[in-house]
Parts: C-alpha cells; structure tokens; sequence
C-alpha cells in the first residue's frame, strides 16, 4: 500500500544538455536525470510540468514504487514508464545486514562489475527506455532513489548510444558524489513516514552516511568515478564495449539515429 512521503524538491537532479557526444552535444531541455521524483512538492512538480516535463521513468523496484507511490507528478499531465532494473545495486539478496555488509565492502571493480551485470541482464529493457527516448516529445526524467546507481547505469547506456567518450560518461557519473549528503538526508526524510519502505538495517546505514565525510564513503554507497570506469573497461575487455552489450539487447543503428536526431544539437 502507498503511503505519503515526506516531500521536498530533488537533490540530485540535472539537465544533461550540453553533454559531449559525437558530432555535437546533448539537447537542452530534453534529458533529465534525477533522485527519486515520487517524493517532490507540489509546486516543484507543477513547475517542472510548466518547463517541459512529460515523461517520468521510474527504474525503482516495485516495493520502492509501491511504497510511495508517483507522488505529486501522478496528478499531473505527465506519462509514467515504471522499468525496475534491481532491487539493489548489491544484488537479488534483498536489504538484510549481510547485504548491506557487502554493499560497505565493495571496492571500484566491484561495484563496476555489479553495473555491468545489471546492464546485461536488463539490456532489453534498457534498450526499450531508448526506443523511448527516441519517440519521446518534451523532457523525459529518468531517475531511481538516489539518482546514482540505477540512474548512473541507464544514462550511462544513453549517452554510450549518442556517441559520448568513456571521460564524460564517467565524468558524468561522479558529479553525483557532490550531492550524496543531500541525498541520503532526503531520502531518510522521505521515509521517515513511509516507515515500511525503510529496514532497521537501512536506517542504521542511513544514520551512518550522514555523518560519514563523503570522501570516507564506500564506493557502493558513495559515487566514486572508478566505479563508472571499472564498469566501461570490463565492457570493453569482456564485451567489446558497453554499446555491444546495448546491442545484445537490441539495439541496431536505425534507433541510434532516432535517437542522435532526438538529442544531439550538431556541431
């Protein structure tokens, strides 16, 4: 059953317009990314509305989507894509303490190899958000709880398809690290009344992030750029590189096209 989250606007959103890829840059206006949007205010969802939003993808587990809901959005003239990719970046075994064990000891390549892995077996999926895209009119926001993990993989699989360099996806991705203590502070406020969503185990490695520097965060729960770049090297050693994963899933040029004439500004 939903329940009603503490609301506030997001913490971790971005325009991704003016992002480097082949041939241009990344249209303004068109892409957004973003921590969780079930949880923003009223008047940030009507503002957002007013600037262009029309379609919301929601890569969060159907618990996390249960559990709050569309929030403010779900009243408003806005298309609603609910693509779970995991449940958690640390794997199928759910938020008990021995994940969250695991999840505070991952190093870079790990955490890198646990993306790749949600990439490959969701790459269908993925590739569907990108049909998506493609076909999409006004601003698309793509976001999951914390806007790095689930968020990070999906756009890192995007901008792959337009072209963009193994530095700016990565670079991309670390810009997250600047917001995580806004972002771990939100979502424990978000959840403060949707108690449900939130295990004892979660809301002592909550407490714990917000008052861990962010420079001292494990790289699972922190946005390290290594992580990012651990996933893209062990794309290109193992796969041929990410886009040859995205093309596993279904990819072909015809849709690349669609979705350069969609987002790229040319040169």
């Amino acid at each position: 059953m939903s329940t009603s989250p503490v609301l506030s606007p997001p913490v971790n959103l971005r325009d991704l317009g003016g992002t480097p890829v082949q041939g241009g840059t990344v249209r303004a206006g068109m892409l957004w990314r973003a921590d969780d949007m079930s949880c923003v205010t009223e008047d940030w969802a009507r503002q957002a509305v007013a600037d262009g939003l029309t379609h919301v993808v929601d890569l969060r587990s159907a618990a996390e989507a249960e559990s709050t809901g569309r929030g403010p959005l779900g009243r408003l003239p806005v298309s609603y894509h609910h693509i779970p990719l995991v449940d958690t970046v640390g794997g199928a075994g759910g938020t008990d303490q021995d994940t969250l064990a695991r999840m505070a000891q991952a190093d870079t390549d790990t955490v890198g190899r646990a993306y790749l892995d949600i990439l490959r077996s969701t790459a269908p999926a993925v590739v569907a958000l990108l049909g998506l895209l493609s076909a999409a009119t006004g601003a698309t926001v793509v976001h999951c709880a914390a806007g790095k993990d689930r968020t990070g993989v999906l756009v890192a699989s995007i901008l792959t398809a337009l072209g963009a360099d193994a530095q700016t996806i990565v670079a991309d991705y670390g810009r997250t690290a600047d917001n995580l203590q806004a972002i771990y502070g939100r979502m424990m406020a978000a959840h403060a009344v949707a108690a449900d969503a939130l295990s004892e185990g979660q809301a002592s490695m909550m407490a714990t992030l917000m008052s861990t520097p962010v420079t001292e965060l494990p790289p699972m729960l922190g946005a390290d750029p290594r992580s990012m770049a651990a996933m893209l090297d062990a794309a290109q050693a193992e796969d041929g590189g990410l886009i040859e994963v995205l093309r596993g899933g279904g990819l072909t040029d015809n849709l690349i096209a669609a979705l350069r004439r969609r987002l790229v500004v040319t040169d």
